[in-house]
């Protein structure tokens, strides 16, 4: 009977481990992304607000019943012609104009942009 005993509680340590290490792999590069996003260097910019986008998705999930996603992004253009693409918050979309100038904050890592605030000039 201690034979079984000692299989038995071998067996859940295996399964554990595994469990643990598919876990990890899941889980690791969002912590990762997410503490590279707060790394990085905070910038500043003069900006100008060209287009305001929004993108509407749509999830079929089992037995037909669907969830629709919104994401509304700001398209700002700097001071040297480039332009910049943010994710906002819907506050955010609906509170700044096309056209307004003013102070863009942001984070950015080659591709990746994390949008912080912008304040519009007076």
């Amino acid at each position: 009977m201690e034979k079984m005993d000692y299989i038995n509680y071998r067996n859940y340590f295996y399964s554990a481990a595994t469990l643990a290490f598919v876990i990890s792999f899941a889980v690791i590069p969002h912590i990762f992304y997410l503490t590279l996003g707060i790394l990085l260097p905070i910038k500043q910019e003069r900006a100008f607000v060209i287009f305001k986008n929004t993108k509407v998705g749509r999830i079929v999930q089992e037995g037909g019943a669907t969830t629709t996603t919104v994401k509304q992004f700001i398209t700002f253009e700097l001071p040297d012609g480039s332009r910049k693409v943010f994710k906002v918050s819907r506050h955010q979309y609906y509170t700044i104009l096309e056209t307004e100038q003013g102070l863009l904050t942001y984070k950015e890592q080659r591709r990746n942009t994390y949008f912080i605030d912008f304040q519009r000039q007076k």
